[in-house]
């Protein structure tokens, strides 16, 4: 009778370890894909800082001369 609820226990105890082994082992991934996305991030914003003092060094010498 208690063979079978042993059985599975025991796949499931395993089931367990696996599991957090192969997530120690995909830990490194994650790291690198969220490394990947703040790399991604960074540039965008050092892109929008000098697209908006561009813009804004545009804005001021557009206007004639009040000379």
């Amino acid at each position: 009778m208690l063979r079978p609820i042993a059985s599975l226990a025991a796949v499931g105890i395993i089931g367990v370890f696996a599991g957090r082994f192969l997530l120690a082992l995909l830990l490194p991934l994650f790291g690198v894909a969220i490394g990947f996305f703040v790399f991604l991030l960074k540039v965008l914003v050092i892109a929008g800082i000098v697209g908006l003092g561009w813009w804004c060094f545009a804005k001021m010498t557009d206007k004639p001369s009040e000379a």
